[in-house]
């Protein structure tokens, strides 16, 4: 694409992200197992865990090391970090690479990909419970 073609540009990236990334997470969520995430909600809550300790944590305590969110409310970073350990798509696009060359299971891949999902929805609910306990 020859460079400062915007019109191109736009036009690739209507294509793409309206059309071919919807279609790669349409086409990867029809691939989940439910039936294993009901057989394995312990794991399914592990994995919501992990996600939390590996998301939320460090930038939790990023806030406290920082000196421009030093003086913010617990509550407030807390609400933040929050707000970060949302994630969904990294999980399915890394899931769907590690199904396809045979490191992960189909299995393991559809648990975590629901706990990502969950993450998308009990995250910012949490976080906002977080911030309205803060006083706002």
């Amino acid at each position: 694409m020859p460079e400062g073609s915007i019109n191109h540009e736009t036009k690739l990236d209507g294509i793409a992200y309206g059309f071919l990334i919807p279609v790669f997470f349409v086409v990867s969520g029809a691939k989940i197992e439910f039936a294993a995430v009901f057989e394995m909600p312990l794991l399914l809550v592990g994995f919501i865990l992990v996600l939390l300790l590996v998301r939320a944590l460090p930038i939790f305590i990023s806030m406290y090391v920082s000196k421009d969110t030093r003086g913010l409310s617990i509550q407030h970073k807390l609400s933040v970090s929050l707000y970060c350990a949302t994630t969904l798509p990294i999980i399915v696009a890394v899931t769907s690479v590690a199904v396809s060359i045979g490191a992960l299971s189909q299995t393991t891949a559809s648990i975590l990909i629901c706990a990502g999902a969950v993450t998308v929805f009990l995250m910012p609910l949490l976080a906002q419970l977080a911030y309205k306990t803060a006083g706002h």
